[in-house]
């Protein structure tokens, strides 16, 4: 099989740039991982102690900075280190959706398949007819049309229809959760083995594992071993010359699955588009996922902050592993502000304001009772105010200030639209 002869090649490499440019580092870290200084991006050790204090205050295990595969920044906090593992919750869906490919690749099974024909008959409450109109592609697109509120169950009961698959688009986990049972019975070994041979051993990862967790089954590892994957993604799939996974996939999975979320591809949130649906909402918002990340980024993310943010157009990647105060499954704003420190590391003292892409500004700052925009024209904005969870408070049409005295004491994101034009700033109230 092709699999045993790049496997043999893979197992004697050493990290070298290939074709596209981009540094391979050698099979786990047998060997030093390359760098790049800091200094070489003129990046000041003040702003880059600011990046790390942010994410420490915000109870971080490991970040990652990389350049076309070489290390910018790498740092690890309080007990956490290089070889500790912590969990990508659902980060770890990006990884299941590049294993489908593997699977596609070889033949086991088709996106267009009807999951039943995987998971059997009657393995929801649907109809016969209902149940075979959803594929292997709607489990993977969070289009199944099932009933979302009954979550945290596995059950046949739990799985109620609700609308005709490929009509609505929701951040539902149980359809997904099961596409693991898609993936075993099509592939005929378990999904710790498939992974181990198609992606850990090829990227030369070392110690990750899926583990069972509730009703679902997670992905463990190290930061570096998550530096590894995003890189195999930002090479189209390829690792030290060896396409590990077929390069049209990888564009198919990080392209707009469908038309309700562009932002959502196959398990994957991609960042430039005209609008997004959160995890927990129904319906969209306006603007990219994050305003200060790469537009063309992609991004596997799960619960507490759990990053594999990749740009081929800068050739960054960014990393991020840890808990965060407030649950959110996958944490938008707190993604937006890391990128925002990484922006601002090659800045000036005094540059902020000079690279601010317009004239606007709000105050005060935490604000008690109403927070206010200062450059507006006359006649005012159309103000909104989203939580951390992206989930819309309120709207204030034709308006300069926003009412906080209702709310309570915490983080927010205002989003203030002008002429279609669309700003945010993180207010704290």
């Amino acid at each position: 099989m092709k699999f045993s002869c790049f496997f043999l090649a893979l197992s004697v490499s050493v990290g070298f740039i290939s074709a596209q440019g981009l540094y391979f580092p050698p099979d786990h870290d047998v060997g030093a991982w390359e760098t790049i200084a800091p200094e070489d991006f003129n990046y000041r050790a003040d702003r880059i102690q600011a990046l790390y204090d942010f994410l420490a205050d915000n109870e971080t295990k490991s970040f990652m900075l990389l350049k076309d595969g070489k290390i910018i920044l790498e740092q690890y906090f309080g007990n956490y280190t290089a070889d500790s593992i912590w969990v990508w919750n659902s980060a770890g869906k990006s990884l299941r959706a590049t294993m489908f490919g593997q699977a596609v690749e070889e033949g086991w099974l088709s996106l267009d398949d009807v999951s039943s024909d995987y998971l059997g008959t009657g393995w929801s409450s649907l109809t016969p007819d209902q149940e075979s109109a959803i594929s292997v592609r709607n489990h993977l697109t969070m289009t199944t049309g099932m009933d979302d509120s009954l979550d945290d169950c596995l059950e046949p009961a739990c799985f109620e229809y609700l609308v005709p698959p490929g009509e609505r688009w929701f951040y539902d986990n149980p359809p997904y959760t099961i596409s693991k049972d898609i993936l075993e019975a099509a592939v005929g070994t378990t999904i710790n083995a498939y992974t181990n041979t198609r992606i850990e051993q090829p990227l030369g990862m070392s110690n990750g594992f899926w583990f069972p967790f509730g009703i679902n089954t997670i992905y463990l590892s190290r930061a570096r071993d998550m530096a590894r994957f995003g890189l195999m993604i930002q090479a189209d799939g390829s690792w030290n010359s060896e396409q590990i996974v077929d390069s049209a996939y990888v564009h198919l999975m990080t392209q707009p699955s469908q038309d309700m979320n562009p932002a959502y591809g196959i398990l994957w949130w991609l960042n430039g588009q005209e609008s997004y649906i959160p995890p927990g909402v129904a319906f969209s918002l306006p603007g990219p996922i994050s305003t200060e990340a790469p537009q063309d980024m992609v991004m596997a993310a799960g619960a507490y902050g759990q990053f594999i943010s990749i740009s081929k157009e800068t050739g960054l990647i960014m990393v991020r592993q840890g808990d965060l105060g407030l649950f959110s499954l996958a944490p938008i704003a707190f993604h937006n502000d890391i990128w925002e420190l990484i922006n601002q590391l090659d800045q000036g003292p005094n540059s902020t304001s000079e690279i601010t892409p317009s004239s606007l500004s709000v105050f005060p700052n935490p604000a008690r009772e109403r927070i206010f925009v200062d450059g507006l024209a006359a006649g005012g904005a159309t103000l909104r105010l989203y939580n951390l969870e992206g989930r819309l408070l309120g709207v204030q049409q034709d308006a300069s200030s926003y009412p906080l005295d209702q709310l309570a004491a915490g983080v927010y994101i205002l989003e203030v639209e002008v002429d279609g034009t669309v700003q945010r700033f993180r207010i704290r109230h």
